[in-house]
């Protein structure tokens, strides 16, 4: 599997923070043998929409997952940069990012983090900190794999 990552944050693009999200979830995916490439991009819904767009355009990707901004403050438009170029929504993915997440803390119900598909990519959006979105990828990896058969191959095996 191949994943295209992108860190959504004003801080850690302006150097203010150092981002520490991506290189947990880079170190995972390597750990896991999954290819990846990575963009940080700051709060801002048409950069987040263009990045999503460029990474559903590299055959190698099949999955596309954010981190970040997904929350309830003006700053956070993740979702909206999503729906913004997705075709489908799978809003079961999100469900079930909220509901697990919900065993850690209730603070999971906040996030607005949305799942769809955009040229035959899957696209999941995480929380930003780095626990949230290493928690919230591993609740849905292993569905990963018969979902990206499916948007790929329209594969209707049960598995």
């Amino acid at each position: 599997m191949e994943i295209g990552l992108i860190i959504v944050s004003d801080k850690g693009f302006s150097n203010e923070r150092v981002d520490r999200t991506g290189p947990k979830m880079l170190e995972y995916f390597a750990s896991k043998g999954y290819g990846s490439y990575f963009k940080l991009v700051p709060d801002i819904q048409g950069i987040i929409s263009d990045v999503i767009k460029e990474f559903s355009e590299i055959k190698e990707i099949d999955l596309i997952i954010t981190a970040g901004g997904t929350g309830c403050t003006d700053r956070d438009v993740t979702p909206e940069a999503t729906i913004d170029v997705v075709e489908k929504i799978i809003p079961g993915i999100s469900e079930l990012i909220r509901y697990k997440s919900s065993e850690i803390t209730l603070n999971a119900f906040l996030s607005r983090g949305v799942s769809g598909i955009i040229n035959k990519k899957v696209v999941i959006n995480l929380p930003g900190s780095p626990d949230g979105a290493y928690q919230t990828f591993k609740i849905v990896e292993p569905i990963l794999e018969h979902l990206i058969d499916q948007v790929q191959n329209g594969s209707k095996d049960h598995k």
